[in-house]
């Protein structure tokens, strides 16, 4: 019996061991699909991609299944979340903008032509999921060369007057398992919102001038690797290797201080980034625009 459970034990380890060797053509396939690559990940790992789940989620003493009280429940945790955080930081007042990085050049957008449009609309992958007003990005770059100058008139109004159209801030939010804790918690769920598409348009139009407008008044810090073009978390670490083996060539002794934010999106206070922006640029259509996405 011994060995017949010892010859179990080497079974199963060498099935284990089998399959990453198996599915490495299609890491390598998948390296350039992070889509692809994760779900490939999940499944070595064990994890049912496809696993039937069915909707519980507590409410005190209770253990609700109701789909409608359900959606109420995640859109309550995720809405009362960020406030119950804020209450309990310190109120931070003062000047948020040190005098050297005050600008004044003012930060204009340019009016977006069909082109850019079309360019934009080019940009977004066809697998972005539909936003709540059913336009898909394959029926968008269908249409483009139809829509592209009408979509334009419609942007290019909205840089004038410094709005932002209402519709376009609609999302539909699906709570993600953490793939930690307790399923039928709300805190062990984050909420993916998933906007229109046509908003990317306008707000990649609006990252682009502003990008470039940071750039050349040089208002962002040196070191910054995070959503910067060229930049990634790979060229922070060869920023930190390199420094560290310089001080250790020099005979200098370094100390590193990590620091990992809980809910760090959530964190962001809007009232100081609209009052930095405004140090930026003072135009107000587009400080206005800024604020319409804020809030």
């Amino acid at each position: 019996m011994a060995e017949i459970d010892d010859f179990s034990e080497v079974r199963n380890l060498l099935r284990i061991l089998q399959n990453p060797f198996v599915k490495q053509n299609k890491v390598a396939e998948n390296r350039n699909d992070p889509r692809k690559l994760w779900r490939l990940i999940r499944e070595l790992d064990g994890v049912n991609v496809k696993e039937n789940f069915t909707w519980r989620l507590n409410d005190g003493d209770k253990l609700v299944s109701d789909k409608y009280q359900i959606v109420e429940m995640f859109n309550s945790y995720f809405i009362e979340l960020p406030k119950s955080i804020f209450t309990e930081l310190i109120n931070i007042t003062g000047d948020y903008i040190s005098p050297e990085k005050r600008v004044h050049s003012q930060l204009e957008i340019p009016h977006i032509t069909p082109e850019q449009v079309n360019d934009f609309l080019d940009q977004i992958p066809v697998n972005k999921s539909t936003g709540p007003d059913g336009v898909g990005i394959r029926l968008l770059k269908l249409a483009a060369p139809v829509i592209s100058e009408s979509l334009s008139r419609i942007i290019n109004s909205c840089i004038i007057t410094g709005k932002f159209p209402t519709k376009w801030k609609e999302a539909s939010v699906t709570p993600i398992y953490k793939g930690k804790g307790c399923k039928s918690e709300a805190s062990n769920y984050r909420p993916i919102s998933v906007l229109s598409v046509l908003s990317k348009v306008f707000e990649k139009h609006i990252a682009s001038s502003l990008r470039a407008h940071l750039k050349e008044n040089a208002l962002l810090y040196g070191l910054q690797s995070g959503f910067r073009k060229s930049f990634s978390t790979e060229t922070a670490l060869i920023r930190l290797l390199d420094q560290l083996l310089f001080n250790l060539d020099e005979n200098c002794v370094s100390g590193l201080v990590l620091v990992d934010y809980k809910k760090a999106f959530d964190l962001i206070d809007h009232n100081i980034l609209i009052k930095k922006l405004f140090f930026i640029w003072s135009t107000w259509p587009v400080a206005g625009i800024v604020q319409k996405l804020s809030f």
